[in-house]
């Protein structure tokens, strides 16, 4: 699936972390390959490596956020452009 360039937040050379196109929840991520496999074994060890790398980022900026996000909060634009910042 293609992702349209404005909600593309980072890309490496076997990732592409995207907000969710279809959705109007911010911070909705999407964590896709491009690689096509059936299952995580088929991805090279690099690839494999790298995504617990971004794994990991997402989570310290999501997961171990000291204080829970607000209910009302930044549009999705923001939203995404703030994780860009993030991964700098």
């Amino acid at each position: 699936m293609e992702v349209a360039p404005q909600f593309i937040v980072h890309e490496t050379a076997h990732r592409i972390l995207n907000h969710h196109m279809s959705s109007a929840l911010p911070g909705y991520l999407m964590l896709g390959s491009r690689t096509h496999v059936n299952s995580l074994a088929e991805l090279p060890d690099g690839a494999l490596a790298e995504l617990a790398g971004l794994l990991a980022d997402v989570w310290r900026e999501l997961g171990e956020s000291p204080a829970p996000p607000p209910i009302q909060g930044p549009s999705i634009d923001q939203v995404i452009d703030l994780f860009r910042r993030s991964f700098r």
